[in-house]
């Protein structure tokens, strides 16, 4: 059987944060990191190093985007290889367009 990557899971909204977290239970993942704050975010990748940061784009006092970019460009040492996938409600133009371009190592 195969390791289960190490995934942080996001999100302000609690609701959101277990529903996610359930969702990647019942599909076998079983090393899962949850950060309700911005706070706990930075804590917890630190701490944790997760090979997949789930999180939402609107993170109170934090942009998704503005956190991948930091990752991208060597936050405390986290590895560039890190995969972030971001969640949003409403999509723009600017914000996919920005995605595409920060993903990129």
């Amino acid at each position: 059987m195969a390791i289960s990557p190490r995934i942080l899971v996001a999100d302000a909204a609690r609701n959101t944060l277990g529903m996610i977290c359930d969702v990647l239970r019942s599909v076998g993942h079983r090393d899962l990191i949850q950060a309700a704050s911005e706070a706990d975010l930075r804590i917890l990748v630190d701490r944790h190093r997760p090979r997949i940061i789930l999180m939402t784009a609107n993170f109170p006092g934090l942009s998704g985007l503005s956190f991948a970019s930091q990752i991208r460009n060597g936050y405390n040492f986290v590895p560039r290889e890190t995969s972030i996938i971001l969640t949003t409600e409403a999509p723009t133009r600017s914000f996919l367009e920005g995605g595409s371009h920060r993903g990129r190592g």
